[in-house]
């Protein structure tokens, strides 16, 4: 999946990525305000995880909180 030119204010995450995942492709974008890039969930409940292939290329990065 692509997710490319975009434009986040939101104050919280600009990709959030859950269990399960493959071939995310976040680039281009511009982020105010917020954390970037959260992976969560993350073998909740002992679960297995399974997220792979994750691109992330962010050009403007404003605001950042951690």
């Amino acid at each position: 999946m692509l997710f490319e030119d975009n434009v986040v204010f939101n104050g919280d995450d600009c990709l959030t990525i859950n269990s399960p995942a493959r071939n995310i492709h976040f680039r281009n974008t511009y982020c105010n305000g917020g954390h970037g890039l959260s992976i969560g969930s993350l073998g909740k409940g002992g679960d297995v995880a399974d997220v792979a292939d994750v691109l992330y290329v962010v050009h403007v990065l404003v605001g950042y909180r951690h």
